[in-house]
């Protein structure tokens, strides 16, 4: 073997270790990103949540007259929050069902193709349907912290 083979050789051992450490990390990045998307949207529900059992606190126990109206629109706003923020969970949860079969698919695929078969599947099906589900999820979570923020100031014109 020359001195090019084996430098070449070297180099080809150096780029797949730097492709491992690379495909690590994206997956622990992916990891962390999963763990700072079920936080938020916990947060998103915990904030709407909250300031609706406020508000009830707060009109249930004074005496005070209040902007009815204000706070109805306060809850209103509270609770589409609310809503929203579960939404963005049901289309967290599909995107990654989705994502999972073309996961799966792609695998049955590859399998058939180690015994020589040819296989015909649609595999991006699942993908675009896992990205509209998680491009959803995204719009709720962004209109359900929007609802909670116009509840606030709505809440505040009442009280």
């Amino acid at each position: 073997m020359t001195d090019a083979e084996e430098l070449e050789k070297i180099n080809r051992a150096i780029a797949l270790e730097d492709y491992r450490a690379y495909v690590e990390e994206g997956s622990q990045r992916l990891g962390f990103q999963v763990d700072y998307s079920q936080a938020g949207l916990r947060n998103l529900q915990l904030v709407n949540g909250g300031a609706v059992i406020a508000l009830l606190t707060i009109v249930g126990n004074t005496s005070v007259d209040f902007d009815y109206r204000s706070l109805w629109w306060a809850f209103f706003w509270f609770g589409s929050g609310l809503a929203l923020s579960l939404l963005a969970y049901f289309g967290a949860f599909f995107s990654q069902h989705f994502f999972m079969q073309q996961t799966f698919t792609q695998a049955w695929d590859a399998q058939a193709r180690a015994r020589g078969i040819v296989c015909s599947t649609d595999q991006m099906k699942s993908f675009r349907h896992g990205n509209i589900a998680f491009g959803l999820a995204i719009i709720f979570a962004i209109v359900s912290l929007t609802c909670f923020v116009t509840g606030s100031f709505v809440a505040l014109e009442g009280l």
